[in-house]
């Protein structure tokens, strides 16, 4: 009977210690306490945890790093919060690091994110104190999302008022009037005509030109009949001459009446005597005046022909032929007078 007892004693204090120390386990693993590696410590200051509490996770790029350790205030201001780093991520971790406290999920748990600084940097070590990183929170979002949401309600309302004021305007009014539409509506008719007017308009004279470029029409047959233009040069070159007969003739007037005004002038001859009669010397006199004047303008008359429109390129064509000519005619001199030279 009392080795019977003695056996029960001792399974009942067996029970007791793995109890114990599977509910040590628990307690540890809901700690998460790394019961099987070694850890380093790391510290970082918050101004604010937004619920932060001893025991919660740490994470590194994405991984777990290990947990809160302790929070101690410091003041009102500054909270120290002490992280236990699982060893082996010691060669990962640059001292450029930074910590922010995050929400895992929209409505999870806080745990501290720490963000690997950019470039070459030594590792952390034991004890070090890592920057802390600015970080949005879930209250601060929503109370971002409120305030958001108040400004947009207040927009709406100053929209709102804004097209009441619109639609009692007077231009609305000045729209809703019937008459004011039929006569913008004329207006609009007026222009299309117009514009119906002008399109004729441009393809009358398309038309117009093609027919002048087919030779078709007075315009066309003006342009492109090479017997009209044979007998226009014709006409021209009968005109030319007639300038120059006509020039002759007026040099040798100015002569002749040159001439008769000296005997006038100097009282001698029988002209002078013919027109002793001073009215009939008079009327003479005004005459040849007259004769002159008339020679003078006939002569600006040819000269004016020379730059009609339908004549110019013609005489201009003649002076061009001349200048060539003469070209011509030195070089014959200038070659028959080296041939002479060279003989």
């Amino acid at each position: 009977m009392g080795k019977q007892q003695q056996s029960n004693l001792k399974l009942g204090a067996f029970i007791i210690a793995g109890f114990v120390v599977f509910l040590f386990f628990i307690i540890m693993v809901s700690k998460k306490k790394n019961l099987f590696g070694s850890e380093f410590e790391l510290k970082t200051y918050f101004s604010n945890l937004n619920g932060l509490t001893k025991g919660d996770n740490v994470l590194f790029s994405g991984l777990q790093a290990g947990s809160v350790k302790r929070i101690t205030i410091i003041d009102d201001t500054t909270i120290e919060v002490d992280l236990a780093i699982d060893d082996d991520l010691r060669s990962f971790i640059p001292k450029n690091t930074t910590a922010a406290v995050i929400t895992d999920g929209l409505v999870g748990d806080k745990i501290v994110n720490l963000i690997p600084g950019k470039g070459v940097n030594a590792h952390v070590n034991n004890g070090d104190v890592l920057q802390p990183a600015f970080a949005l929170s879930k209250d601060e979002v929503l109370k971002t999302l409120s305030k958001t949401n108040n400004n947009i309600e207040i927009i709406t309302e100053i929209l709102k008022n804004r097209i009441i004021k619109v639609v009692t305007s007077a231009l609305i009014s000045l729209l809703g009037n019937r008459k004011i539409a039929v006569d913008v509506l004329f207006t609009l008719d007026n222009l299309n005509a117009a514009s119906a007017r002008t399109k004729d308009l441009a393809a009358s004279l398309n038309e117009l030109v093609n027919y002048a470029k087919h030779g078709d029409g007075p315009l066309g047959v003006l342009l492109t009949d090479t017997s009209m233009a044979g007998e226009l040069k014709a006409m021209v070159s009968a005109l030319k001459a007639t300038a120059v007969g006509s020039s002759q003739a007026t040099n040798q007037l100015n002569d002749m009446i040159g001439g008769l005004r000296r005997d006038i002038e100097a009282g001698g001859g029988t002209l002078h005597v013919l027109l002793k009669d001073t009215a009939a010397a008079n009327n003479l006199s005004k005459s040849l005046e007259n004769v002159k004047n008339g020679t003078y303008s006939f002569s600006e008359d040819m000269e004016a022909l020379k730059h009609n429109f339908f004549l110019r390129g013609y005489f201009r064509r003649r002076e061009r032929q001349n200048e060539k000519a003469k070209a011509a005619q030195l070089k014959m001199l200038a070659d028959s007078s080296k041939q002479s030279t060279a003989n």
